[in-house]
């Protein structure tokens, strides 16, 4: 009884063995395995005219009708639990890793002067620049030295500016070679919608001044920005009027003398005539400059206003006490302009 026991145990194991890479090669299943172990077993067993279930239960047929989990009893004992081999457990898919994102520039500066929001955004959360912040007070190779946040402001990109001044909100604090913060940059360039929004996080930023002493609305009115003048009229009131640089030109007269009238209308509409008599520090006035860089529709504009008086205000002794007539010497299209209120009172 004890040899048949052990004859059973040895021929169930070499026809498991002998189904097994049979298994492999056409890739039967777990169950398709058990059932042609148990017929090659029976049938060996029955030409050997023994009994399945002879001998004791460990290891008898029946185990290879138990579940699956149960059914390698003959190897470890009945109802023992046998895990599968790893080559038997399917294999688990390996989930195909997220795409990273291509982006169309790779220079931030350029990000930042063509408004691309993406290319900023995944440039600050490059580990190449750490926590992102390093990359925002880098400068460029310009002239001024400016930041990406300044070439933001100066270009008008409110949503990239927004980008940045989230993840680093001191940027208002930054400015280029010239002093000039991100106010000036978009004053300068008639970006209403950062200048409102720069504002909006900042309404200090409208009395910084840059080497030159110029603020943000003395630089609107240099470049005839006259909705920008508007905006930041509306937050600093009448006070703007009166600035003056460090030469002590006034907006009016700047505005004057790069000869933008719709400029000096929107200033002579808040100022009046005193803004016509305004001196910088070498005595000249809106007219004198206006002459002086050969802009004609600002000096008929001023003399439409002022009349012929303006003609005859002086500069300082120093600077030659001249007249806005006789800087105009060497400009007859400007001199012909004059002669109409030079004999006027």
């Amino acid at each position: 009884m004890q040899m048949a026991t052990a004859l059973l145990k040895a021929l169930r194991v070499v026809c498991f063995c002998l189904t097994l890479p049979a298994a492999k090669t056409f890739q039967v299943t777990f169950q398709e395995q058990s059932d042609k172990t148990l017929q090659v077993t029976s049938e060996v067993l029955d030409k050997l005219g023994i009994s399945p279930s002879s001998g004791s239960q460990r290891g008898t047929a029946a185990d290879l009708q138990a579940p699956p989990r149960f059914r390698w009893g003959f190897f470890r004992g009945a109802g023992e639990s046998v895990k599968a081999s790893p080559t038997q457990q399917p294999l688990a898919k390996t989930p195909p890793s997220a795409p990273q994102p291509q982006i169309k520039h790779n220079d931030i500066f350029k990000a930042a002067e063509v408004g691309d929001v993406e290319a900023v955004r995944a440039l600050i959360a490059s580990d190449r620049y750490k926590d992102g912040k390093s990359i925002l007070d880098k400068r460029d190779e310009s002239q001024y030295k400016n930041t990406p946040f300044l070439v933001a402001a100066e270009k008008g990109h409110v949503d990239v500016m927004s980008v940045i001044h989230e993840k680093k909100p001191d940027v208002l604090q930054q400015t280029d070679e010239n002093r000039d913060n991100a106010l000036h940059h978009a004053a300068s360039n008639g970006r209403l919608a950062a200048v409102d929004q720069l504002l909006e996080w900042d309404p200090k930023l409208i009395d910084a001044r840059d080497k030159g002493g110029k603020t943000s609305f003395m630089l609107a009115a240099y470049y005839g920005h006259v909705k920008v003048m508007e905006a930041l009229f509306a937050k600093g009131g009448e006070k703007l009027l009166t600035q003056t640089d460090n030469s002590g030109t006034t907006p009016f007269i700047l505005a004057a003398s790069s000869g933008h009238v719709g400029a000096l209308k929107a200033l002579y509409a808040k100022g009046g005539k005193e803004l016509l008599t305004e001196k910088d520090n070498r005595g000249w006035t809106a007219l004198h400059w206006a002459a002086y860089s050969n802009q004609s529709a600002a000096v008929s504009q001023l003399l439409e206003w002022g009349g012929g008086a303006l003609l005859n205000i002086k500069t300082t002794k120093w600077s030659g006490e001249k007249t806005p007539w006789e800087l105009a010497k060497e400009k007859p299209n400007i001199r012909k302009i004059m002669k109409e209120y030079k004999n006027k009172k």
